[in-house]
């Protein structure tokens, strides 16, 4: 499904959020919509990270995976616990006046 938006174009619209609990259909995996990127062409995916840890303790490899076939399993399972711009960006290279990146 697509919409237009404020400056006229068009736009997928999503039928999931970030938090929610939600499955691969084609893979079965199942895990948490971490992120969600939209490309210039309209594709249109999700990131899915499995909950719990590897045996090492490590916490597993995220996914993207193209919306269309993601399936919604439960809204809102993880809250957004930092709305707005983390402090991630500053501390990066080459941004806010740090040492400028490679070129």
């Amino acid at each position: 499904m697509t919409t237009e938006n404020h400056q006229g174009r068009m736009t997928m619209t999503t039928k999931l959020n970030l938090g929610d609990k939600a499955r691969h259909a084609i893979t079965g995996l199942e895990g948490i919509v971490t992120a969600r990127v939209e490309y210039l062409t309209g594709c249109a995916q999700v990131s899915l990270q499995p909950q719990g840890l590897t045996e090492q303790g490590k916490p597993f490899e995220s996914f993207y995976f193209d919306e269309p076939y993601v399936d919604l399993v439960e809204r809102q399972t993880v809250a957004n616990r930092t709305p707005g711009r983390t402090d991630g960006a500053t501390a990066a290279p080459g941004r806010n006046g740090n040492t400028p990146a490679p070129r």
